[in-house]
């Protein structure tokens, strides 16, 4: 399995060394007739360089929040900062504010019995401490799959922070189900004689084929879908069959223990829910279509749709971060 993973790294790295994946950044708008947004004191950019989609209507000093395009010619508007943030301001939007902004947007989306179960995890500062520790691995898996780094960050906070025993649950019933399997393979190539001795091993309580798992909360049914249809984008010649009971369990262990292969696998979901989105003519707001991003990578329904919006807001605190 590593090997694979070192194969669509270096296949993938190639295929983007000479673009600039999407970022986001921010800018102040300085005129409007015509209209003119500083970036910062080198770059100042005006409406061939704006895609402004979404019809936003502009005032002197508006706060914009952009996306450049692969290539860094285009900037598309995503959105507009609230209030007085001041995004040139001398002063670092340091770590401390982003775990105390963070905390805030938790505390007011965290029902009571979500922040009771989650209490003996991980808490926010430690959820960051975790992403931050991970930042090389996370700006590589970035790269490769041409998302942009808060959109890894926010998922991961996502998960991390909001993990609760029944996720513990969920990974426990896999690997029963699984040392089931193992077992009742091993008892099927006995002689009859010894499994009349023996009698067959002991199903589990419940089975359980798949769940999300390690630190993005993965299926390794979603896992292979992403890197089958990453290995297909690319033309590799590997694909990974989710019916194969020890290929589907090799992929989740690795999933669940392996924080690197984990993080890459983030990215590489992100890329395949993003499939389709985020297109200069949608007639939707980019600000939406990431939203939309968040929740195809959380599943469907209503859950997911708020999973979007929520996990929005943390990729908002983590763009302003990386943009310091």
């Amino acid at each position: 399995m590593s090997d694979l993973v070192e194969s669509m790294k270096s296949a993938a790295l190639a295929a983007v060394e000479a673009s600039k994946p999407c970022a986001v950044v921010f800018g102040v708008v300085t005129s409007i007739f015509p209209l003119s947004v500083r970036i910062d004191a080198k770059l100042m950019l005006t409406t061939d360089h704006l895609i402004n989609s979404s019809n936003w209507i502009f005032d002197i000093g508006d706060k914009l929040i952009l996306l450049r395009m692969q290539g860094g010619q285009k900037f598309i508007v995503v959105g507009k900062l609230a209030g007085n943030s001041n995004i040139h301001s001398t002063e670092k939007y340091s770590e401390k504010m982003l775990k105390t902004d963070l905390d805030k947007q938790v505390k007011q989306q965290m029902a009571f019995l979500n922040e009771a179960a989650t209490a003996f995890n991980n808490s926010t500062e430690e959820a960051i401490d975790i992403i931050l520790q991970y930042d090389k691995i996370i700006k590589d898996a970035a790269r490769i799959y041409n998302v942009d780094c808060a959109s890894i960050q926010s998922v991961l906070f996502r998960e991390i922070r909001w993990y609760n025993p029944l996720d513990t649950l969920a990974d426990s019933l896999v690997i029963d189900t699984f040392r089931y399997y193992t077992s009742l393979e091993e008892y099927m190539r006995n002689p009859l004689h010894i499994q009349i001795v023996t009698g067959p091993p002991q199903a589990p309580l419940k089975f359980s084929d798949d769940s999300s798992t390690g630190l993005g909360q993965i299926f390794a049914k979603t896992a292979i879908d992403a890197y089958n249809w990453f290995n297909t984008k690319m033309k590799h010649n590997f694909i990974l069959d989710y019916e194969d009971k020890k290929q589907r369990f090799d992929l989740w262990e690795k999933l669940r223990t392996d924080n690197e292969y984990n993080i890459f696998t983030v990215g590489a979901v992100l890329q395949y829910k993003a499939e389709g989105l985020l297109e200069q003519n949608s007639k939707t707001t980019i600000a939406n279509e990431i939203k939309r991003m968040f929740s195809r990578y959380n599943g469907t329904g209503d859950a997911a749709v708020q999973y979007g919006k929520e996990t929005y807001e943390y990729f908002l605190c983590f763009a302003r971060y990386n943009s310091m």
